[in-house]
């Protein structure tokens, strides 16, 4: 990574705070009674690695996200609480409550998977191991409501970023490895199911949808695996033998895997897992890749170590559709707005949250907006869409930052 041209172009940055951009629109989000903030934030303690929304089945508010983030050697993964109440133009209170659940880690928390339809979440670290995690929710909802009770006004102290909530401490029990400590266990299982699929670091986990009992795992070796949830002995195994970086799973079974030489691969499940490759000669790598699917088509897309995102037609992926120089430096996650599949979301090293609009791919090319800046890293984003009218983006960064932006 050319460092000084990154500094370059974060002193230049005219909104070095991004403390009131937007993402999508300039509309506010439509809470009924209450005008919508356009951002908020929380900071946590070490660098944030992931960040992931709940998806509940059905327009409603999530209840919970899930927030990984390393200390050292160890990462920590919590289950918190969200306060939509704080989620306003006048509210400058912390929009989480403290985690009704910690899982402490050995090595990065490298990828994560939480299943809309069921009551649990995969976790990879970076030695190779999953662990599974069932999920209390309705322990869950309590322990929410429970703190919505206690934390009122005169348990508000003044912080830095605001009136933040004072820091309870939570009870600690031993699980096996690779979870080392596990804080306050009435929400999650005490006993996970942790398994080594892969000798080296995981880099992506997904499931099979719609029916959600086979995992996808790869590793930064190139193996690709499909492993049955009851069945985890006897896995499916494929590779690439160059290193995969990150990995999605269609609705209709293809799998497409992306990493090192800049390449592209589609596996075809239904032709028992051959692939074809595409390759890309103006980059070194790609670092990430996300799917979005419509009727008897689909489009991906993928971010490469330079800043580069590729648009793919999932039918014809010879070349790519269209490339957006959107970063200054590998682009770390991407996503689609479910609710606005044209509306792509990435985040990267250069510290920018940007979405591209790729609607007019035949006629003017993608257009990309900074949605927020930050002087490090965004690692990871995420979103929830509410409803057509209301939706919520998160992303997490190596400040210990975490932002919420509404679209």
């Amino acid at each position: 990574i050319n460092t000084s041209a990154r500094s370059k172009s974060v002193m230049d940055n005219p909104s070095f705070d991004d403390f009131g951009l937007r993402l999508l629109s300039n509309d506010l989000a439509k809470v009924p009674g209450k005008k919508a903030a356009d951002t908020i934030h929380t900071q946590l303690e070490g660098k944030v690695q992931l960040v992931r929304w709940a998806h509940p089945v059905g327009s409603q508010e999530p209840s919970h996200i899930f927030v990984g983030s390393s200390k050292g050697r160890k990462s920590d993964l919590g289950v918190h609480g969200v306060d939509w109440d704080q989620f306003t133009a006048t509210s400058k209170n912390e929009p989480l409550f403290p985690p009704s659940a910690s899982l402490e880690y050995a090595g990065d928390l490298t990828s994560f998977c939480n299943p809309t339809d069921q009551a649990f979440f995969l976790v990879a670290n970076s030695f190779g191991y999953v662990s599974i995690q069932e999920l209390d929710e309705k322990a869950l909802k309590q322990d929410i409501e429970e703190q919505k009770e206690m934390f009122d006004d005169e348990e508000l102290e003044e912080g830095m970023y605001g009136r933040q909530r004072k820091r309870y401490p939570v009870l600690t029990a031993k699980i096996p490895f690779p979870v080392l400590h596990a804080k306050q266990q009435s929400s999650v299982s005490r006993s996970p199911t942790p398994w080594r699929p892969h000798k080296t670091e995981i880099t992506a986990l997904d499931m099979q949808h719609p029916n959600g009992k086979t995992i996808l795992s790869t590793s930064d070796n190139g193996d690709i695996h499909l492993t049955q949830i009851q069945r985890r002995d006897s896995p499916e195994k494929r590779s690439t033998k160059c290193p995969i970086t990150d990995a999605v799973w269609s609705s209709t079974g293809e799998i497409y895997t992306v990493g090192m030489g800049a390449r592209i691969d589609k596996w075809d499940k239904r032709m028992e897992l051959k692939a074809s490759s595409s390759f890309v000669k103006d980059s070194r790598m790609f670092t990430c890749c996300t799917l979005t699917e419509e009727e008897n088509t689909g489009t991906v897309a993928t971010g490469s170590e330079e800043g580069a995102i590729l648009i793919w037609d999932t039918r014809n992926m010879k070349l790519p559709l269209c490339t957006s120089e959107a970063h200054n430096g590998p682009v770390w996650r991407m996503m689609f707005s479910p609710e606005k599949p044209d509306i792509l979301v990435s985040c990267g090293e250069d510290g920018n949250i940007i979405s591209t609009d790729i609607h007019n791919l035949n006629g003017e090319g993608t257009i990309t907006n900074i949605v927020a800046r930050e002087f490090l890293s965004y690692n990871s984003v995420d979103i929830v869409d509410i409803d057509s009218e209301r939706g919520w983006l998160v992303a997490g960064s190596d400040s210990g930052k975490i932002r919420f932006v509404n679209r």
